[in-house]
């Protein structure tokens, strides 16, 4: 069944009045569209399906009147043409209406106790309508829900005319909320049989009986008055077995006063009524228009003593996770972990399902340390649009999430102001051990993440060996007011960051000569580290760093990543579009490309120093590597590297990628800017106001022949302009493109290794 993102339900149904046919006057029946009020907070919920979302389904009973004095409105079927698609309604309301008629009221779904109250015999507005909230509300079944205590509200004020008689539309509107409880047997002796729950307001506030209906006129109804401040949920004539180590849930009906995004906190009692005995225990439970509020597990051990504690919903299962609704939840369950490993007295394992609810947590220093050793799966409700976190502490969510755990699809909302030191700062994870998929960290405001006193990462401090890290995005702002480091994903890397992205906004202050180290997606990448199938498309206008686009200082493998077209870094300082620095002998560049913008006084389209390893299958085809204003200092740029000094480049070329400089005394190079060490394979350079492979070197014609530093390379007839100690056996102009590839083609070593130039963009898992 599809949801819509749980937003916008349309029901459209049809409802047969049973007038006598002497009381419909010629051309005044009516048909009316109806319609369910737009959820635009992404905490309400239309449906109860899974218990989670609450739906109105087929034989829901609808109301509406016109024109009455006093008394009970007309009442209808709700009538499907789709059975079993919740979608797919279609039909209508069709009433007849007294001539005159203005108004029309409608409450959906039927109670017999509603009451509308219409205008009085001389009357031109309505008055208030009546609802009653039951005293005695029904139990839950497992495929009902109670359906006639969950009423909402619409009404119609246009006159009708028999030149527009129709359609006309009633779009009814939320008057309730509705808060889940749970009853968990801990008892390992003891099966119980639940007669009754009551819940008591303390604050006297009315919970049931007969509520005047204001501002039912507009799209923000509400509840007022109210006679008895007690509901008490019955469980029928047979009670409600609840055997050991099992529990059961209820829902519980409150008026929800003032709008939507308000939040009403009523201050209970609750009392339950057994065959092993009563207790009662105090709870203070928001409620929201049309949303499910959670009112945490009672875990009950004793039922003679009434012994209880308060816990999560849900048993922890895949298919029945605990659940998490409020910050009292999350600081319960983060006290768990860090004391005695158990929710709701079960062990955690890595089996251990947990589901984030809401969206309207936040986090505070004065309120949150983080979870320590997270074991589990930890995941956001299936269908709601933008389920996470807000942390605006100086401690992250999690301080290790472990080997074989999950947390996936959280979105962390972030504007913290990191001033402790420590060894590196993240809202969401200082250390990862296990999987973190699909989550998103982002700023609420301009200021973003800030840190005075240490390094900060977007999602994780670090990824260790066991790590994986996938699909994940950093829209944060990223701010340090220091000389620290700053990456968007990772900060150190010793496993996989696969499919990742960065489109935020990262800025360094630094003193003068300082030059900070930041990184699209990962500012360290060990050797057993492997970042790929990740990209960087912020717009960096104004920097002072070092920058890697993917990543700073790679000694493991960058694979598949790219630099898009909408990436713009501008610097003071250098900058390489997918690596600053490839430092290690078996660092591996691979299958990479540039295709935005990189400005700095040294810049370069893959990567900016090669001190060793290895660039293959790269390729800088539509990119601009351009040379920033900054005076007293050697500019260099070069299509792929900046200042190569050992290492290979293979399979690879700048064609299309326009390197750009303000002055002759500039090192540019289609390929290297400095090139002092290294060996060419299988390349061509393309690139211009920059034709040579390299724009300046130590080394003699002579100790590039014997080292073969340039092999089967190439540049394209149009550019031609080259070393001219390179012998004509080891560097060749060809007619053009096409004949430069038959070529290559054709020149294939031993072994097959032919020119391979990649993908013409990397595949990005996740994106």
């Amino acid at each position: 069944m599809k949801y819509c993102k749980w937003m916008v339900i349309a029901l459209l149904a049809l409802l047969s009045v049973s007038c006598e046919k002497e009381q419909l006057r010629e051309g005044r029946s009516i048909t009316f569209n109806a319609t369910i009020e737009q959820m635009d907070n992404s905490d309400s919920k239309i449906f109860l399906s899974r218990e989670q979302w609450i739906y109105w389904e087929i034989g829901d009973e609808i109301s509406i009147g016109s024109n009455l004095s006093s008394g009970k409105a007309v009442k209808g079927d709700l009538v499907n043409s789709s059975p079993g698609d919740y979608e797919d309604f279609s039909g209508v309301f069709i009433a007849a209406l007294p001539e005159g008629s203005k108004y029309f009221l409608g409450l959906h779904p039927y109670n017999e106790d509603n009451v509308i109250n219409g205008r009085g015999e001389g009357r031109t507005d309505f008055d208030d309508p009546t609802l009653v909230l039951p005293t005695n509300q029904p139990l839950r079944s497992d495929s009902t829900f109670s359906r006639r205590i969950l009423p909402m509200v619409a009404v119609y004020t246009d006159e009708w005319t028999p030149e527009n008689p129709n359609p006309f539309n009633l779009d009814f509107h939320n008057l309730s909320g509705i808060v889940r409880v749970q009853l968990f047997n801990s008892s390992t002796t003891t099966d119980a049989t639940v007669r009754s729950i009551t819940f008591t307001s303390r604050d006297e506030k009315n919970l049931s009986g007969a509520f005047t209906v204001k501002n039912f006129t507009t799209a923000e109804p509400k509840l007022e008055g109210g006679t008895n401040n007690y509901v008490t949920i019955t469980c029928g004539e047979e009670g409600l077995e609840i055997k050991q180590d099992s529990l059961r849930s209820f829902y519980l009906v409150l008026p929800a006063r003032g709008t939507r995004e308000q939040t009403f906190t009523y201050n209970l009692t609750m009392t339950v009524v057994s065959d092993q005995g009563s207790f009662s225990k105090d709870f203070s439970v928001p409620v929201r228009r049309c949303g499910i509020t959670n009112m945490r597990a009672i875990g009950i051990s004793n039922w003679e003593s009434g012994a209880a504690s308060a816990g999560l919903a849900g048993n922890g299962t895949k298919t029945r996770p605990f659940k998490v609704y409020t910050l009292a939840d999350l600081q319960y369950l983060r006290n768990c972990y860090n004391t005695t490993g158990k929710i709701n007295n079960q062990t955690v394992t890595t089996n251990t399902y947990i589901t984030l609810m809401r969206s309207d947590i936040v986090l505070t220093t004065a309120n949150w340390e983080p979870i320590t050793n997270f074991t589990g799966h930890f995941s956001a409700v299936s269908g709601s649009s933008t389920p996470g976190i807000t942390n605006n502490s100086t401690y992250p969510i999690f301080s290790t999430i472990t080997e074989g755990s999950v947390v996936e699809g959280i979105t962390v909302r972030s504007d913290a102001h990191y001033t402790n030191p420590g060894s590196g700062k993240s809202p969401f994870c200082t250390t990862n051990k296990g999987t973190i998929e699909n989550c998103v960290v982002t700023s609420q405001t301009g200021t973003g993440i800030v840190s005075d006193t240490d390094a900060v990462a977007g999602l994780v401090v670090e990824n260790k060996a066991s790590g994986r890290i996938i699909g994940c995005n950093c829209r944060a702002k990223l701010t340090t007011l220091e000389d620290y480091s700053i990456a968007g994903i990772c900060l150190e890397n010793s496993g996989i960051i696969r499919g990742c992205q960065t489109t935020s906004d990262m800025s360094v202050t630094t003193e003068e000569g300082e030059y900070t180290k930041v990184a699209g997606i990962c500012l360290n990448n060990a050797a057993s580290g492997t970042v790929e199938n990740s990209y960087f498309s912020s717009r960096i206008n104004a920097s002072t760093a070092q920058w890697g686009g993917i990543v700073y200082d790679n000694k493991g493998t960058v694979r598949n990543c790219y630099f898009g077209s909408g990436g713009v870094i501008v610097t003071t300082g250098q900058v390489g579009a997918i690596v600053h620095t490839n430092s290690d002998y078996y660092a591996k560049v691979d299958y990479c490309r540039i295709n935005g913008q990189v400005t700095g006084v040294r810049a370069a389209g893959i990567v900016d120093s090669l001190t060793a390893g290895t660039i293959i299958n790269c390729y800088a085809d539509a990119g601009q590597v351009i040379l920033s204003d900054a005076t007293g200092t050697t500019r260099i740029a070069g299509g792929l590297v900046a200042v190569m000094t050992s290492g290979y480049i293979r399979n690879s070329y700048a064609h299309g990628v326009s390197v750009q400089h303000s002055s002759s005394s500039d090192i540019k190079g289609g390929i290297v800017g400095i090139f002092t060490g290294g060996n060419f394979y299988n390349c061509y350079s393309y690139v211009a106001n920059a034709g040579v492979f390299y724009g300046s070197t130590t080394l003699t014609g002579a100790q590039i022949d014997q080292t073969h530093a340039l092999n089967c390379c190439y540049l394209v007839a149009s550019n031609q302009s080259y070393i001219t100690s390179v012998t004509a056996a080891n560097a060749s102009a060809a007619s053009g493109a096409d004949a430069l590839v038959t070529k290559l083609d054709n020149d294939k070593p031993d072994g097959g290794h032919g020119w391979s130039p990649g993908p013409t963009a990397p595949v990005l898992d996740n994106h």
